[in-house]
Parts: C-alpha cells; sequence; structure tokens
C-alpha cells in the first residue's frame, strides 16, 4: 500500500485521513486510487485543506488523469515496458526469453540481460517507485504533472530506465541500507528498485531536463503502449503486490 506522509506532522497527517475519508464518501464510486494519498500528502505541504480537497476533486474530474480503478492501475504498472520497447530503450530476445538493453556509457554501447520474468517484475513497480524519489525531486515532478499530465510520470520513469542502463547507478554501493549488492551490480545486470529511485544521481533540474528532452514520448505512444498492454494481458504473468 503507498501511504507516504512525506514528513508531515501529527497534525498533518491527521489533515490527510480526514481529506481523503470526506473524498471517498463524495465519491463512492471510487474504486482504487492510489495516487490520492501521496498527492494530497504533498499539496498539504503548500495548500489549506479546503483548496486541497478541491484540487485533488477537480483532478478526478479530469479523465485520464487520476487511475480510479484497479484494472486501470494494472495496466499502467505495465505499459511503461510496452513504452520503453516502442522507444527503443529495450529489446526482445524472444529465443532466449530474455530482454537485452542497451544504451551508451562513456562512448561505449553497453548491454545488459535478465530473465523476462525478472524483468517485468521490477518494471512493473516503477508507478509505486516514484514516490520514492527525494521530495526535492518530487516537487519538481508534480508541478510538472500539473501542467503536462500523467505523460510527466512516463518521462521519469524512463528516464531513470536509461540511467540505469547506462551504468549511473554502479556508483551506490552495497551499504546504501543493507542492500548486499556489489558495487558494479547495475552495470552488468538490470536493476530497477528503490534504492535507485531514492538515491538517484541527478539534481531535479537535471531530472527535468533529461525528461523534457526524451524524443518519441508522446501521448499517442504512451496510449499506444497501454493498448498494448490491454491486448497482451492474457499473456502476462501479473506481478504481485501492485
Amino acid at each position: 500500500m503507498l501511504l507516504p506522509t512525506f514528513f508531515l506532522n501529527t497534525i498533518g497527517q491527521n489533515c490527510l485521513r480526514t481529506i481523503l475519508h470526506n473524498i471517498f464518501i463524495d465519491r463512492p464510486e471510487l474504486v482504487y486510487a492510489p495516487q490520492l494519498w501521496p498527492l494530497t500528502a504533498l499539496f498539504l505541504h503548500y495548500m489549506p485543506i479546503t483548496v486541497v480537497r478541491k484540487c485533488i476533486l477537480t483532478l478526478l474530474d479530469q479523465p485520464g488523469i487520476l487511475i480510479q480503478t484497479k484494472s486501470d492501475w494494472k495496466e499502467h504498472c505495465l505499459s511503461l515496458e510496452e513504452l520503453a520497447y516502442l522507444c527503443n530503450l529495450l529489446r526482445r530476445d524472444s529465443q532466449k526469453r530474455t530482454i537485452l538493453m542497451t544504451s551508451k556509457s562513456n562512448e561505449k554501447n553497453v548491454s545488459a540481460t535478465c530473465k523476462e520474468d525478472e524483468r517485468r517484475l521490477q518494471l512493473a513497480r516503477w508507478c509505486l517507485l516514484l514516490w520514492k524519489l527525494p521530495f526535492e525531486h518530487l516537487v519538481c515532478l508534480i508541478d510538472s504533472f500539473l501542467l503536462e499530465g500523467p505523460k510527466v510520470f512516463y518521462r521519469a520513469g524512463l528516464v531513470i530506465l536509461k540511467a540505469s542502463l547506462s551504468g549511473k547507478y554502479s556508483k551506490i554501493s552495497s551499504e546504501t541500507n543493507g542492500i548486499g549488492r556489489n558495487v558494479g551490480d547495475y552495470s552488468h545486470g538490470f536493476v530497477y528498485d528503490e534504492e535507485i529511485f531514492k538515491h538517484i544521481p541527478l539534481t531535479p533540474s537535471k531530472l527535468m531536463r533529461k525528461m523534457f528532452s526524451l524524443r518519441g514520448v508522446s501521448r499517442t505512444k504512451i496510449s499506444q503502449a497501454i493498448k498494448s498492454v490491454q491486448s497482451l494481458q492474457g499473456n502476462f504473468c501479473s506481478p504481485n503486490n501492485l
């Protein structure tokens, strides 16, 4: 369950629960909206309670902005992988049932492989992992989200994927939270997990620049990725705990 409080004190956390409680009373049709908690928690740092509630309700009224059903959430989780294929960040090796990930690092081609199910499980958690970004990164990301819509989430997920593939996370040592990885693991295999997001080696401004310099990440292509997930979902082994 996605329940970050982003440094809210006890009063702030009580306000957060009250706002969400009232929203779910007003909107009984809401089935599954995991983005509401973290968004509301962030808004409370910058707005009065009444304004936060109005903002959340306005976002809920806009089609395609916030996830409101579990089926949509699963499609949202799985669609980053398909978008990465469409943007040529990933390519399949159907014979070996592995995924090849290519990028450039220090002007040399770098490739990493992983088993299909392992890769799928890691990538499917991207929409949860985004909320593990440092607070200052999240503020910039949500500011862009309010202007541009959900596509900025996809852009952020792809930028961090590219950084991981290019070996930028090889400097994250095994001492980080006792994970127990070797320093070079990130450059030789595929890792896309909580530690990568929490210790992102990009400043907020650099993350934003890289996000909006990505080519081909349009709403049309995102819709195409979601449709691909919808058509192939029967063949997917849906990850648990999405």
